[in-house]
């Protein structure tokens, strides 16, 4: 009886440690409701360059499992995927039918547990093999975060995903027809803003450190349809400087029209100190009177505009 009950304790302790939760690997995916990354996008052919944001929505639940609607730019395609990262295997995978049997109605995008030199089979099982290839750390928001690489060879085609912990996808690049680029430049995390998340440049026009805030009246004003503006961010004072920010300063410039509804975000994201100017491209909107409010620090102002067509 003795040996029985030391048995099923040893059994047990066995299947503890093997199927324990995988809470590490599912860190270098942070898939969560509000969480969002902004990239740098190019593409070659044909010739393109600007941002895109990849965002999570609101959780559904799909065959006992919780999924989140990724919304993301790729292949000069938005597209939507339900994904979730298996907090046992710390697989990334996606819903869907057709992909493979042993998966259940589910396709593996990456294994986010793999060691270097592992390899997992991709998607709906008929597609290539998925490399780590790269274990390396990945310096990112002035942090040395460990990361891992992700290579998938689909003969005509080479892809590269890279991930760094507690931030997410910060680079993935494709080599052969397509030809596009995607770099991290600023992400929300839990609520924490890292980087420039804005989706429109914004220039440093001087490195020259001001004495104070200042927002400036944009030009030209009226203006149809671009109209520039500018402001100067000083350096924070050590009482206020935000730990681990490197002297960056969370800066928030915004566009609302005249009954007050928030109709563009232009800056969302840490500047280093020095003046900026920034481009508006009201195209999309009618004429009338909007506000362009400013929110670095302590510091609020806001301004009027005309847009006149």
């Amino acid at each position: 009886m003795k040996k029985i009950i030391i048995f099923l304790l040893f059994f047990i302790l066995f299947c503890r440690c093997c199927y324990s939760i995988d809470t590490l690997s599912t860190k270098y995916f942070p898939l969560k409701e509000g969480n969002f990354w902004v990239y740098n996008y190019s593409h070659y052919n044909p010739t393109m360059n600007y941002r895109v944001r990849d965002d999570v929505g609101a959780a559904v639940i799909i065959n006992n499992h919780v999924y989140y609607p990724y919304h993301y730019f790729r292949w000069m395609y938005w597209m939507t995927d339900d994904l979730r990262v298996d907090s046992i295997t710390g697989n990334i995978v996606k819903y869907n039918t057709n992909g493979c049997a042993w998966l259940n109605n589910e396709a593996l995008i990456d294994s986010l547990r793999s060691r270097l030199n592992d390899s997992s089979k991709s998607y709906d099982c008929s597609s290539p093999f998925v490399h780590c290839n790269d274990t390396s750390y990945a310096v990112y928001f002035s942090q040395s975060l460990p990361a891992k690489q992700f290579l998938l060879d689909m003969y005509e085609e080479l892809d590269f995903k890279r991930y760094a912990k507690g931030i997410g996808m910060i680079s993935r690049s494709s080599v052969g027809q397509s030809g596009e680029t995607f770099t991290l430049i600023g992400c929300r995390i839990d609520g924490i803003v890292y980087g420039d998340t804005s989706l429109v440049p914004v220039i440093q026009i001087s490195k020259e450190i001001p004495l104070h805030y200042i927002l400036f009246q944009n030009f030209p004003n009226p203006f149809n349809p671009v109209t520039k503006i500018k402001f100067s961010i000083p350096s924070p004072s050590p009482s206020k400087m935000e730990r681990g920010s490197g002297g960056e300063v969370m800066v928030s410039l915004r566009i609302y029209d005249l009954p007050g509804r928030e109709v563009a975000t232009l800056v969302n994201g840490q500047l280093s100190p020095g003046t900026y100017e920034i481009e508006w491209d009201a195209s999309n909107f009618a004429s009338g009177i909007y506000f362009y409010k400013l929110i670095a620090g302590d510091f609020v102002d806001t301004k009027k505009m005309v847009l006149m067509k």
